[in-house]
């Protein structure tokens, strides 16, 4: 699966170089699909970001991000994104950030600006704890990034819930909106 949300796809290693980096340098890293000037550019540079993220990951699926505040940049790059993607066969979905992270907080917004990130590393991915709140810029730079993990954990807790179960450590099931995405999932798969 692979996450578009306006901000780009984070890269994987794929140069000796790189995969000799220490792997705090290689993660969360996100392409500006916005910097193009024109429309056509734009298009071009998401079409050449996804085609090295189809390379790449191999997505089966692919999540289209809806922002709350949408630019009206945003619905045309979607487009883009799904159109190319249905070229090359890999269905898309559309899904909100809010509900994802109302989801995983139980509302939009944490109580503190960290409350996101420091929830999708407790409940799922304990060694990406070590990575939140290193420093402002670079907190700032990264949301996006956990944004996209919450949307991706989403979709899969919808369609793969057993995935989305091995996936998370036990604090995440005494989230109510999460239990009750899983449940509803897991009874739609019975009848």
């Amino acid at each position: 699966m692979v996450v578009v949300d306006g901000y780009g796809i984070a890269p994987v290693p794929m140069t000796p170089a790189e995969l000799k980096a220490p792997a705090r340098d290689m993660s969360f890293r996100t392409i500006e699909l916005r910097e193009a000037a024109t429309t056509i550019r734009r298009s071009s540079s998401i079409e050449r970001h996804l085609s090295d993220a189809i390379l790449r990951y191999s997505p089966t699926l692919a999540v289209l991000a809806v922002h709350r505040k949408e630019s009206r940049d945003h619905p045309r790059m979607r487009l883009v994104a799904r159109e190319f993607l249905a070229r090359h066969g890999i269905p898309t979905i559309e899904r909100k950030i809010v509900d994802a992270r109302k989801l995983f907080l139980g509302r939009v917004r944490g109580r503190r600006r960290d409350d996101l990130s420091e929830r999708l590393a407790k409940d799922f991915f304990p060694e990406l704890s070590a990575r939140i709140g290193e420093n402002p810029e670079r907190r700032r730079y990264e949301r996006h990034a956990w944004n996209a993990l919450a949307l991706a954990l989403g979709v899969l807790a919808e369609f793969r819930p057993i995935s989305a179960i091995t996936l998370s450590q036990p604090g995440a099931l005494l989230s109510p909106t999460f239990k009750k995405l899983l449940t509803h999932a897991a009874n739609s798969f019975r009848g």
